[in-house]
C-alpha cells in the first residue's frame, strides 16, 4: 500500500518503488505530474500536479548593483584605394591601442558580354548639319588640242635654232635686275651632281666655266678616284690618310702639285711637286697615311693654263678615320 503525504510517497515496509515523471498536457495528468509503480504487486498510483494558481502581486525594486567598469569605445574610420593597409580601400577600426583593418576584397574580373538588346525605336530625325568643307579639286581634265601658232614677236630678246638659245643683246641677271656683266647670279649655283667624282672625264675639253662639287670620299681602296684634272688623279693610296697623285702617259700638259697639309699635332707640311713626267706617266704620294694630315689643300694641273686645273680642299676627322670630306673647283669635269 502506498501513502502519499506532503508530497512525500511511503510504501510498505520492504517494497520497492519506481518513480517517473509524467509530462505536461498527457492522458493522465494535463497539468503534468508523477508515477509511482509498487514492484511488488505492479500497482500503479498517478499523482498529478494541481492547476496552476493565480498571479501573485510583483514583487518590490530590488537594491542598485555597483556600477561596472568602463567599457573600452572603438572608433572607425574609412581607407582610401592605394592606402599601405588597404590597397583596394577599406575601414580602420581602433579599439584602445590595437588597430583593425577591414580590407575591400580586390575587383573580379568583367564578366562576359551580355547578349546584344533589341534595337530601339528609330529616334526623331535630327537638324540639318552644317554644310561641309568643300572636297578636294578633282583630276585635271585631258589637255585640248594644240593651237595654231601665233604669230612671231617683234621684241624677242632670245634668238632659237634647233635646241640652242643665244642672246647677245644685253646682259643677265639671276636674282638681280641690275647685272654688272654679261651675267651675274645672286645666290648658290648648283652644277651636276654634289659627289660626280666617279665620273669620267672627257678629254681634251677645255672648259671655260669653272665646276664646283663637294666630295665624300669612304672608299679607302687603293685607286679610287677624289679628283682629277686632264690625266691628273687625287687617288687613295688604299689606307686611311693617305694619298697619291697618278698619271698616264699622254704628255698633253705640264703636270704640278702644289698645296700643304696640317698634321694631327697642328704642324704645316708643304706639298711642292713641279713638272711631274707626263710623257712617261707615275705615281707621286702626296700624303701618307703615317703622316695623320688631317686637313689638305692643293691645286693640281697645267700652272700655265687656267683650263686645266684643280683645287682640292679636304678634311677628315683628328682620330684618323677613313673618310674624307671637302670641295672640289675645277675647270675641268670631274
Amino acid at each position: 500500500m502506498l501513502v502519499i503525504d506532503g508530497g512525500v510517497v511511503t510504501g510498505p515496509a520492504g517494497s520497492s518503488v519506481v518513480v517517473s515523471p509524467i509530462a505536461a498536457n498527457s492522458v493522465d495528468c494535463p497539468t503534468g505530474g508523477i508515477r509511482v509503480t509498487q514492484l511488488s504487486d505492479a500497482g500503479v498510483t498517478v499523482v498529478c500536479n494541481g492547476a496552476a494558481g493565480p498571479q501573485g502581486p510583483q514583487g518590490a525594486i530590488g537594491a542598485t548593483g555597483p556600477q561596472g567598469a568602463t567599457g573600452t569605445s572603438t572608433v572607425g574610420q574609412s581607407l582610401p584605394v592605394g592606402d599601405s593597409h588597404c590597397p583596394t580601400g577599406g575601414s580602420q577600426f581602433t579599439t584602445g591601442s590595437a588597430v583593425t583593418y577591414a580590407c575591400n576584397g580586390a575587383v573580379g574580373a568583367t564578366g562576359a558580354a551580355g547578349p546584344q538588346g533589341a534595337p530601339g525605336p528609330m529616334g526623331a530625325q535630327g537638324q540639318p548639319g552644317a554644310t561641309g568643307p568643300i572636297g578636294a579639286t578633282g583630276a585635271a581634265g585631258p589637255a585640248g588640242a594644240a593651237g595654231a601658232t601665233g604669230p612671231a614677236g617683234s621684241n624677242s630678246l632670245w634668238s632659237v635654232s634647233g635646241t640652242s638659245m643665244t642672246y647677245s643683246g644685253g646682259s643677265i641677271g639671276i636674282g638681280t635686275s641690275t647685272p654688272g656683266g654679261k651675267l651675274q647670279v645672286v645666290g648658290p649655283i648648283r652644277q651636276g651632281s654634289e659627289t660626280g667624282t666617279a665620273e669620267s672625264p672627257v678629254g681634251g675639253i677645255t672648259y671655260e666655266g669653272v665646276v664646283t662639287r663637294r666630295v665624300v670620299s669612304t672608299s679607302t681602296t687603293n685607286g679610287s678616284i677624289v679628283a682629277r684634272v686632264d690625266d691628273l688623279r687625287i687617288e687613295r693610296d688604299g689606307t686611311n690618310g693617305g694619298l697619291k697623285a697618278e698619271w698616264g702617259a699622254t704628255g698633253n700638259a705640264i703636270l704640278d702639285v702644289q698645296g700643304y697639309a696640317v698634321k694631327v699635332n697642328g704642324t704645316v707640311v708643304a706639298i711642292n711637286k713641279s713638272s711631274l713626267n707626263q710623257f712617261s706617266g707615275g705615281s707621286y704620294s702626296v700624303i701618307a697615311d703615317a703622316d695623320n694630315v688631317v686637313f689638305l689643300h692643293v691645286m693640281f694641273g697645267n700652272p700655265y693654263n687656267a683650263a686645266h686645273a684643280t683645287d682640292l680642299t679636304l678634311m677628315r676627322s683628328n682620330y684618323g678615320g677613313p673618310n674624307w670630306i671637302g670641295v672640289i673647283t675645277s675647270s675641268f669635269d670631274q
